[in-house]
């Protein structure tokens, strides 16, 4: 019985060494072919032995292959349905001379690889089912000649003329798509439940000619990213120039979308509950019937940051973008500047059928709309939310020069300015028709009419409060500040030039102050950086009639609170009280006397040794910034509080921050504590780039410093003990795992079993 009890324990110990000896063997060795143009060699082993039928290598390659592609022109075949397929796991890299052995030798821009349908193919790239962008590529490449013209334009033949994803999301990177065309959508490239990953892609003169998306169609839940992509001169003939999305909600962060074209979203049009993330982007010289940048339906809310919309064009309403049918997109830090709609409503941005966007720091300049609205219009119950808005220098023919409501739409305003606004008629810097905004703390001069140069109501009743309406422009008894008629105006706490009313209606006024508010031109970085047009805003100077007057922080206005910043995010009051208008003035303090500042730190806290750092070496990036970690020992009597570390240094654009603070030693054996401290940063200067000082709180309060620029510049890289390298820049990192790990699993294994009796 023992003895079988031993052979099972041998067989056992036997079996786990054979497992983990197993993971030591390395796996089968993925393949790299070699594609160029007019070879009959085999594809495998190198260069010189070429093979020049792409599709027919791309249909052959397996899981886990790489395809290096030699400049050319490559087709999938001489039929209809023929296509390059992109197969689940294989890379395909374009944009090689023929002689590279290194993937980061390639240069895509000079070595020019073309995929062509030869206008003869449906789909000239096919995407395979479950590819993900972690392990299927297709980089380097221009694919063109796309014709997806089956006769029903719903049929898949006709979607997708550049490039056709069913349930297939590969990274698609630095590839343009030019010169493709579908029936249906997607001229570019079609996705259907599908989310690829795209960078630094541009396409441009992509055509749809019955349907949706010239440039770029998302359907059926498609979440793609697009990173630093270019949409530009694609033609919709229905919906969406540049990306058209259907249920999808795709990821944006710095793309261009500019001489787009179609009938709605020339820009983007966003469809059915469709919620793309836009950051950074710009929308340019884009052109459609509707929403000339973007045009967003049916319960779409896209979320916009830094986005900028410009000379825009809208043949009907929306110069910038156009919200319908209960869209409620969310924008922050966006601008609208020199968008026109030339043949109605809303320059810079329109509204309508409930659509309510909210709106965060956002400026409105230079917009023209033929009609109503010149920076924005809201019609048929469309009541968006503004704070910290500015509406400057915009102009409307006939009505709302800064903003038209109309038609029961009524915005909550609040710290917005509206200066500079014209129109020939009626309502300078807002025009409101059987409309009743809310308007807290916000700035309104230098607006123009021929009635109501600051603000004209019809058939509404606005609630004002905390407000400066003052040197606002029209004729004598026609309201330059408000022209109000019917219905009942309220104004709490503000500040009015002159008002005029017609048909005896009534007003409320609690607290009126009618003496000058002496406003001040303020420094606004708030046009786009492509237009010239000017953007004012005001503060309020000593001695206003504004000042530390205004209802407090939190009182309640229709359901909107009085605020407790300005329109910059200065906090209110400054003063005894909440000061009125747009800005609060700020108060300047004295300044303090200069202390002692830090204490030194203890000689030895931290070595002045180059040679006691250690220093590591990234990838250099498109601006020549090359990312570094270095690390040393930081060595002190007392205990850090929470890891409160900070650097200076010299050679560091972006300064120097604190990657890491680990704690090592035991303080009973040292008497000090002592802790790992790795910094990191990007420098342009390898050679001269230094470490100058270290600065650090101790539990008690005291704030210590190292000063490492003693006797010269500092601990410089170069002179710092090199532990390794990173590389970057075009391919995919990888490693080889040489089984010490493996081994060592085995060799623990087996010293436990030995170990064990028997």
């Amino acid at each position: 019985m023992r003895t079988k009890m031993r052979m099972k324990k041998c067989g056992f110990v036997a079996l786990l060494v054979l497992a983990l000896l197993c993971l030591a063997v390395p796996g089968a060795a993925a393949e790299r072919w070699y594609v160029k143009q007019g070879e009959t060699g085999s594809g495998k082993d190198s260069w010189d032995n070429a093979r020049g039928d792409l599709a027919g290598v791309m249909d052959v390659a397996n899981p886990g292959d790489e395809i290096w592609v030699a400049k050319g022109t490559y087709t999938p075949g001489s039929d209809k349905t023929d296509t390059f397929n992109l197969k689940k796991g294989v890379k395909v890299y374009g944009g090689f001379a023929g002689t590279e052995t290194d993937l980061n030798e390639r240069n895509w821009v000079a070595n020019l690889t073309a995929l062509s349908g030869d206008n003869n193919v449906y789909h000239v790239v096919t995407g395979g089912a479950g590819a993900t962008s972690d392990d299927t590529r297709l980089d380097g490449f221009t694919v063109t000649g796309g014709n997806a013209d089956y006769s029903d334009n719903r049929h898949n033949r006709a979607l997708g003329g550049g490039m056709f994803n069913v349930t297939s999301s590969p990274t698609v990177a630095n590839c343009t798509f030019s010169g493709n065309t579908a029936r249906g959508s997607g001229g570019g490239m079609y996705n259907r439940n599908s989310s690829p990953n795209l960078q630094k892609c541009t396409f441009s003169d992509n055509t749809t000619t019955e349907r949706y998306g010239g440039g770029m169609c998302n359907a059926d839940n498609s979440k793609p990213n697009l990173e630093d992509c270019t949409f530009s001169k694609n033609t919709a003939s229905d919906r969406g120039g540049g990306m058209y999305n259907d249920t999808s909600s795709p990821t944006l962060t710095s793309c261009d979308f500019s001489d787009n074209e179609a009938q709605q979203g020339g820009g983007m049009n966003n469809y059915d509950n469709s919620n793309p993330t836009v950051a950074d982007c710009t929308f340019s010289e884009n052109t459609a019937k509707f929403g000339g940048g973007m045009y967003n339906e049916k319960n779409s809310s896209p979320i916009l940051k830094d986005c900028t919309f410009s000379k825009n064009t809208a043949a009907s309403n929306g110069g910038g973008m156009y919200n319908t049918n209960n869209s409620k997109p969310k924008l922050e830090d966006c601008k609208f500047s020199e968008n026109t709609a030339m043949a109605y409503d809303g320059g810079g941005m329109c509204n309508t059928e409930n659509s309510k966007p909210d709106l965060q720091n956002c400026t409105f300049s230079g917009n023209k709309a033929e009609k109503r609205g010149g920076g924005m219009c809201n019609n048929n119950n469309s009541s968006p939310n503004l704070k910290g808005c500015t509406f400057s220098g915009n102009t409307a023919r006939e009505r709302g020069g800064g903003m038209y409501n109309h038609d029961y739409s009524s915005p909550t305003v609040v710290n917005c300015t509206f200066s500079g606004n014209e129109t020939t008629t009626s309502g300078g810097g807002m025009y409101n028709k059987n409309s009743s905004p809310t308007v807290v703390n916000c700035t309104f001069s230098e607006n123009e009419a021929q009635y109501g140069g600051g603000m004209l109501n019809v058939d509404s009743r606005p609630t004002v409060a905390n407000t400066i309406l003052w040197l606002n422009l029209a004729p004598t008894n026609q309201g330059p500040d408000i022209y109000h008629k019917n219905e009942t105006l309220t104004l709490n706490h503000c500040v009015v030039g002159t008002y005029n009313t017609e048909n005896n209606p009534t007003v409320n006024e609690t607290n009126p102050i009618t003496g000058d508010p002496k406003l001040t031109s303020l420094d606004a970085d708030l046009k786009a950086t492509t237009v010239s047009v000017d953007v004012y805003i005001y503060g309020l100077q000593d001695g206003s009639s504004a000042l530390d007057v205004g209802l407090p922080v939190s009182t309640d206005i229709n359901g909107v609170e009085v605020p407790n910043v300005d329109q910059r995010g200065t906090t209110r009051p400054q003063g005894v009280s909440v000061d009125i208008g747009a800005f609060e003035k700020k108060q300047v303090d004295p300044e303090p006397e200069p202390g002692p500042g830090p204490a030194p730190a203890p000689e030895d806290a931290m070595s002045r040794n180059p040679h006691d750092w250690l220093y590591n070496q990234g990838g250099t990036d498109e601006k020549g910034l090359t990312s570094v970690t270095f690390r040393t020992v930081l060595r002190i009597p007392e205990e850090l509080d929470d890891n409160s570390i900070w650097a200076k240094g010299v050679g560091f654009p972006d300064g120097i921050k604190v990657v890491s603070v680990v704690p090592i030693g035991d303080v009973k054996d040292t008497g000090k504590y002592e802790y790992s401290v790795t910094f990191g940063g990007e420098t342009n200067d390898l050679l001269n780039a230094a470490i100058t000082e270290v600065r650090y709180k101790t539990k008690d309060g005291a704030e210590k410093k190292v000063d490492l620029s003693e006797g010269g510049s500092g601990i410089k890289l170069s002179e710092m003990r090199r532990t390794g390298s990173g590389g970057g820049g075009g391919g995919d990192g990888g490693g080889c795992d040489t089984g010490f790990g493996a081994l060592a699993l085995v060799a623990l294994a087996g010293a436990v079993l030995l170990r064990k009796k028997d």
